[in-house]
């Protein structure tokens, strides 16, 4: 099933109608603001392993232990977003989110689905989804418990450790005054491995990146073997990135992030052009696939990653696409509305909080 459009509707933002300058980050890691640093911390009891390895219990003890911290228990996006909106309202410098991809993607969309903001908070991730791709690319701490003890203890002091972790931040317009925060999009074989993930492999109890990664043999092997078909069907998108037309056709996938780790620690990207968002495209019947391979898994284009046999990536502000495929955003599955292109632009910034593990 895929996600509905539950999301706020926001102010319709022009492909140039970016924040008009950069906020400013409400509290900086190393600098002793010589108070308690005021902290909200979002749950989401529905994140992988908050469900499977009684960590939200756990979370709540230590929140128990630390009155002073605003705390939401909130799983859908929407509730999430406001969640977000009610800890901003209430000064809050320093947001944990304990939850995985989407539920950063959520808090991600209250942050930034309404008016610019003058100042931010800083976002600190427990890792308690099933990949867990934006705390992997940011740092954070693996082991939540004592992350979060030590976060609030930190906090209490008004002296955080660690360092401050800028990535861009790709809006999404998926529907008309309907939009997304996030990191990461994909449609064709990345969409359909995803639903290949959660209908099988989780059925064998293969978890965090094992799983995706297991789609990805099954997809190179399906492609090679030429039974891919009914599995990964093509994609027929058209559209433009960064006004100019990109070329219309089949492809297998496309991937658009603003960081350049993926899943499995893959780089596939390997555009030039000084822009935040990364686009890479794979045809449908792309040629050398086994020497191409490996070079566009680690964005170190080779003799056969050219254009004309298949593989494309660029670096791009703003993207325009129009696909007959459904998608994802940071791992959740959204269906096209007919007639409407998904819009991707750049513009945004937030801070993340990296510790290292003890």
């Amino acid at each position: 099933m895929s996600t509905a459009l539950r999301y706020p509707a926001v102010r319709r933002l022009d492909a140039i109608d970016h924040q008009p300058s950069e906020p400013r980050l409400l509290v900086t890691p190393g600098v002793d603001v010589g108070r308690p640093i005021r902290t909200g911390v979002i749950n989401n009891p529905l994140s992988f392993r908050n469900r499977q390895r009684h960590i939200l219990p756990q979370v709540l003890d230590v929140l128990r232990a630390h009155p002073w911290v605003a705390h939401h228990e909130v799983n859908r996006p929407e509730d999430i977003a406001e969640a977000t909106h009610e800890l901003l309202d209430s000064g809050c410098e320093l947001i944990v989110v304990n939850g995985g991809d989407g539920t950063v993607q959520a808090v991600l969309t209250g942050l930034f689905g309404s008016s610019p903001l003058e100042t931010l908070p800083l976002l600190a991730v427990l890792p308690a989804g099933t990949t867990n791709m934006v705390a992997a690319d940011i740092g954070a701490m693996m082991q939540p418990i004592p992350a979060l003890q030590r976060l609030l203890d930190t906090a209490r002091d008004g002296h955080l450790r660690g360092t401050a972790v800028e990535r861009p931040i790709m809006r999404a317009e998926i529907a008309p005054n309907t939009a997304v925060f996030s990191l990461f999009f994909g449609t064709g074989a990345i969409y359909h491995g995803i639903r290949f993930c959660r209908h099988y492999v989780a059925t064998l109890g293969l978890r965090g990146e094992v799983g995706p990664g297991v789609a990805l043999a099954v997809f190179l092997a399906k492609i090679a073997l030429g039974q891919g078909g009914s599995m990964f069907p093509p994609l027929h998108l058209s559209g433009r990135v960064d006004g100019k037309p990109l070329q219309a056709g089949a492809y297998r996938g496309v991937l658009v992030s603003t960081v350049s780790r993926q899943f499995l620690g893959l780089r596939p990207f390997w555009g030039r052009e000084p822009a935040p968002l990364k686009y890479t495209a794979m045809r449908y019947a792309p040629q050398h696939l086994w020497r191409a391979a490996p070079a566009v898994m680690r964005g170190k284009p080779n003799r056969f990653v050219r254009p004309e046999f298949g593989y494309t990536s660029h670096n791009a502000n703003e993207l325009e696409l129009h696909l007959d495929c459904g998608f994802t955003l940071d791992g959740e599955l959204f269906t096209p509305r007919a007639g409407t292109p998904v819009r991707l632009h750049s513009g945004y910034t937030a801070s993340f909080l990296h510790q290292q593990d003890a």
